[in-house]
């Protein structure tokens, strides 16, 4: 009789590869200053060196990816990129809240450094999941069809926009309740939260895949967070974002810095999608099995 069932097992080896990618981001911004300011300004567009840092993090990344591969893609061929995605927030832990980045920016062109940020991260995401699909394609990962027992549906491009704009309306109404402040601990679980429920809604009224088509939906959320932000900032002068807060309907959006949208909302999406296609699984199976 085996010590670890196979859900046991599963559960371990991504805690193994999640804790693996916390400690290289981690490590990798105690050793390289990021930030440079250990729990203040936390965007790596705005570091002294912004070029340099986002390489590393693009590195980081791509590292974790592998780690995280390593450790649990038997499970699922994006397992690497989850794992990732959770250290990723081991590395915005490090800094502060929004609060201190809007104090230390001389305009509110601040707001478009965040949103070219978020774009860039979302790109090295979006390059560690594409080497992932090779190696699917290739017959070296395991798909979501062998994972979870659902047959492969083709979908057309328009359910695939459809399914990714539906994520990031849901996510953003979510946001925009959940994060009230900048606090780092309420923007990261708002943002989590957010993502995850909002994946399992677009699922629900479009289940494509794969999971790409639900995990930018947080990067399109930031982004156009971040863009509205310095519309209607003003001179930046104004009390509410010089503590973070914000002012206006859509202020809840530009709280959460792009390390958060790109690691915990990743992370929820990517988690919400797994989720979703086990539940459509256990329907099918109870449809099934019942009685005519």
């Amino acid at each position: 009789m085996p010590l670890l069932s196979t859900y046991q097992r599963n559960r371990l080896l991504m805690s193994l590869a999640a804790a693996a990618a916390c400690l290289l981001f981690w490590f990798a911004g105690a050793w390289f200053g990021i930030p440079r300011h250990r729990g203040f300004e936390n965007s790596l567009a705005l570091q002294p060196s912004a070029a340099a840092d986002l390489l590393l993090t693009g590195v980081a990344i791509l590292a974790a990816t592998a780690v995280g591969t390593v450790f649990a893609g038997s499970i699922r061929f994006d397992a690497g990129l989850f794992a990732a995605a959770i250290g990723l927030a081991a590395l915005s832990c490090r800094g502060g809240p929004m609060r201190y980045v809007t104090q230390a920016a001389g305009g509110r062109g601040v707001f478009l450094a965040l949103a070219l940020e978020l774009v860039v991260l979302g790109a090295l995401l979006g390059l560690a999941w594409f080497g992932l699909w090779l190696l699917y394609r290739a017959g070296h990962l395991r798909g979501d069809a062998l994972r979870d027992g659902l047959r492969d549906q083709p979908h057309d491009i328009g359910e695939r926009v459809y399914a990714l704009l539906v994520q990031a309306a849901v996510m953003s109404v979510l946001v925009m309740l959940l994060a009230r402040t900048d606090d780092k601990k309420q923007v990261l679980a708002a943002v989590a939260v957010a993502s995850f429920a909002a994946t399992l809604m677009s699922y629900a009224f479009s289940p494509v895949r794969p999971s790409v088509w639900y995990w930018a939906g947080p990067i399109l959320v930031g982004t156009f967070g971040y863009l509205t932000a310095y519309l209607s900032a003003g001179s930046m002068e104004s009390v509410g974002w010089k503590s973070g807060a914000g002012g206006g309907l859509l202020a809840g959006l530009a709280r959460p810095l792009p390390l958060d949208y790109a690691s915990l909302g990743t992370a929820g999406a990517i988690l919400g999608y797994w989720t979703s296609r086990q539940w459509q699984r256990a329907k099918e199976l109870e449809k099934d099995t019942s009685p005519a």
